[in-house]
């Protein structure tokens, strides 16, 4: 993100929620972005009940600490690996995270054989699937949104 003010967290928030989909609720610290009131308006809009931490207590979100250390030690060592060009490597970096199989978001890479013999690369979204709530609304357009917030 370009900054950390609200319009442009809200912003990136739907941008995330589109891909997604929408949580029932969300965590975060007491920062202003998330206790801002676009940011409130989306929460009640797509009925995401908002939460937030106790101020300097990590141990309130130990999940998100967790990942944090570990992405931060993954980070760290692929920067030693690629120093000029480490940035590259970010998207094959969370894939690896999620392929790690103590990871609830895991999704097995799978290669079928096609009839003409040629391999054929699938993710297996069975186990994940049974991990996913399916949400019947439709993803609002991000203009209304922002328009009932103003």
């Amino acid at each position: 993100m370009k900054s950390i003010e609200a319009e442009t967290v809200a912003e990136g928030l739907l941008d995330i929620y589109s891909r997604l989909g929408f949580p029932k609720g969300i965590l975060t610290d007491q920062g202003s972005q998330f206790t801002a009131k676009v940011t409130g308006e989306i929460n009640r809009l797509l009925s995401i009940k908002a939460g937030t931490t106790s101020p300097y207590n990590p141990k309130c979100n130990g999940l998100v600490e967790r990942f944090n250390a570990t992405l931060k030690a993954m980070l760290k060592e692929l920067c030693e690996e690629k120093p000029k060009d480490w940035d590259r490597y970010l998207n094959p970096l969370l894939f690896a995270y999620r392929e790690n199989l103590n990871s609830p978001y895991a999704a097995p890479l799978v290669i079928v054989k096609k009839p003409d013999g040629s391999d054929r690369y699938c993710v297996d979204y069975r186990q994940l699937n049974t991990k996913t709530v399916f949400d019947a609304e439709p993803v609002p357009d991000q203009n209304e949104i922002f328009a009932a917030c103003s």
